[in-house]
């Protein structure tokens, strides 16, 4: 089957293959930029290579540091639409998924997220983290996988689709679509003040008669909601609005078509009062830059700004959050890499995944443990870092060393003093929390802890405080018909 050069739902070209067809060839040139490159050019962003795309690392005269700061104390937006976006629909999309990942996606019910992986087999090692959304059924599913393992996983997909329809399962199940959302925008609105700003951009964007509390969106759930697409009236598109992120802040991930989806004359420009415009003026070529736009006026210098790739990566670390590429790989289990909650209970039980029978075989309490474990290291103040690649010793009596593990992400956390602190996979009897083990940074051993995940606590919404509630632009008090994770 070929390549369908057709709108997707949000408009733009998808890549489409159907287990029924022929797989279309993947071999597509990644764009160089991504929809916001205007914008960060006009902020003077620090661009640099990441994953095939010019990204921004930083925006001077920010510093890493006041970048980071910023996210924990204000809110912040990344710009991540380099990250691979994927709809899975059809009977047989359930199935198919499950098929390649430990999830129990039959549980997950509409509109929430969980974090997944794509398992090889026989090993069970880690062709990619995900995140996998069940949109309004059983039928449909947003996926989001790495930009940096985007020809691998499309290789993987494209094989995993070709097996699937030639399996007894097809028959059972049915057709599985697979659509790559090309040129979609993705951004991050991270920190504790990014609710409040998205919820003022909601009053303002939607239309007059709708009501909603964020406050009622919690970590891992979502929402679809009909926003403006630029200044033009009527030009609207849907955006996918998902409560989490990977900085450990509270958040949003926004994922937005290319191109307007619906022109509505009777739905007007909303008439609330915005702040004037900066006095840079951005270029508005796509929904994407229009929208991180209609954020950065709404929510004005004091309490939000742009920020880049190293900010983002300090953050995850704190956090404890896992790097494809360095503290995960193809040689890597989920329980390896602590994450065996991800290997949900019925999925647990059936082992019908690539690996299962080595994973469940390492989570039993009567099967073969892993030899290795990723732990979190503490190596206090002052000195330098721990990196990617340095040794992880045990520490004998008379001063003497052994090789016991790896670090694979490390370096100073911002929000603790500029402690140094790292992550690594370890020989599993040195696995345990409060062990002292040391790092040959540079020629010198430095003790270092293990200690628990993630270094600084994370601020996830589960709950309701009883505010956030937003009537035609103006905060209020009152109650209003509350909406729940769903179109909007």
């Amino acid at each position: 089957m070929p390549i369908n050069n057709k709108h997707s739902p949000g408009g733009g070209v998808s890549v489409t293959t159907t287990a029924a067809d022929t797989a279309p060839p993947i071999t597509k040139a990644i764009p160089s930029t991504t929809p916001l490159n205007s914008l960060h050019l006009s902020q003077g962003a620090k661009m640099v290579p990441f994953a095939g795309y010019s990204m921004p690392l930083l925006y001077p005269p920010q510093t890493h540091i006041s970048e980071h700061n910023w996210t924990r104390e204000h809110a912040s937006i990344f710009d991540v639409s380099h990250m691979v976006q994927h709809i899975f629909s059809g009977p047989g999309a359930l199935a198919f998924l499950e098929s390649l990942t430990p999830t129990d996606l039959s549980a997950q019910g509409p509109f929430k997220s969980t974090l997944s992986v794509l398992l090889a087999h026989p090993t069970g090692g880690i062709i990619d983290d995900t995140i996998i959304t069940m949109q309004a059924s059983q039928e449909r599913f947003y996926v989001v996988t790495n930009a940096g393992c985007r020809e691998k996983d499309l290789l993987y997909f494209r094989e995993a689709l070709r097996k699937w329809k030639e399996s007894p399962t097809f028959k059972e199940k049915g057709e599985v679509v697979h659509e790559v959302l090309e040129d979609w925008g993705l951004i991050a609105l991270q920190g504790p003040e990014a609710k409040d700003v998205l919820a003022e951009y909601l009053a303002h964007a939607l239309p007059p008669q709708v009501e909603f509390n964020l406050d009622e969106v919690k970590f891992g759930t979502s929402f679809e909601a009909s926003v403006p697409a630029s200044e033009k009236v009527g030009e609207r598109v849907t955006v996918h609005i998902a409560r989490g992120g990977y900085t450990g802040e509270d958040g949003f991930e926004i994922s937005i078509p290319p191109g307007p989806t619906t022109t509505e004359s009777q739905i007007p420009h909303p008439k609330s009062s915005l702040p004037a415009a900066a006095s840079s003026t951005v270029p508005v070529l796509n929904p994407t830059t229009y929208i991180t736009n209609m954020l950065l006026r709404i929510g004005g210098k004091e309490r939000i700004m742009m920020a880049g790739l190293a900010a983002r990566d300090s953050l995850r670390l704190e956090a404890g959050m896992c790097l494809y590429g360095h503290d995960l790989n193809e040689d890597i289990t989920p329980v390896e890499a602590s994450l065996g909650w991800i290997v949900h209970k019925r999925r647990r039980a059936d082992g019908l995944f690539p690996g299962g029978s080595v994973i469940q075989a390492q989570l039993a309490k009567d099967g073969t443990p892993p030899e290795k474990k990723r732990i979190g290291l503490d190596l206090g103040s002052g000195g330098a870092p721990a990196r990617e690649g340095m040794n992880i010793v045990k520490l004998g009596e008379k001063g003497e060393t052994e090789v016991v593990g790896h670090v694979t992400s490390g370096g100073p956390a911002i929000s603790l003093g500029m402690k140094n602190i790292a992550m690594g996979y370890v020989r599993r009897e040195y696995g345990q929390v409060g062990t002292v083990l040391g790092v040959d940074v540079r020629g010198n051993v430095r003790e270092a802890k293990v200690v628990r995940m993630p270094f600084v606590p994370t601020k996830y919404w589960k709950g309701i405080k009883g505010k956030g509630y937003y009537r035609n632009g103006l905060a209020t008090c009152e109650r209003l018909v509350r909406i729940r994770p769903g179109p909007m």
